[in-house]
């Protein structure tokens, strides 16, 4: 999945200073919007990703530190701006 900017994000959420990308891999910027009710940031799947999808695959969430609560939606293309 890429990481998309898109209509009402607010910030780019980056790596923290402690993280180490030769050891855990790259960590690219996160387009983010704050709401009452949390952090929404917004995907979109490769082509690879998408036809696994359409062959009845599934979506992994891997949420790395512990698990908070978590929702996971659509929205539609007028809302993606560019990739992150």
């Amino acid at each position: 999945m890429t990481p998309y900017h898109f209509t009402g994000q607010q910030r780019v959420l980056e790596a923290p200073s402690t993280y180490d990308h030769a050891a855990v891999g790259e960590c690219s910027g996160l387009p983010v919007c704050f709401t009452e009710h949390g952090v929404i940031s917004v995907w979109k799947p490769t082509p690879e990703e998408l036809a696994t999808l359409i062959r009845g695959g599934g979506i992994v969430l891997h949420v790395i530190g512990g698990q908070p609560p978590v929702s996971i939606g659509v929205t539609g293309p007028e809302q993606l701006l560019v990739p992150a």
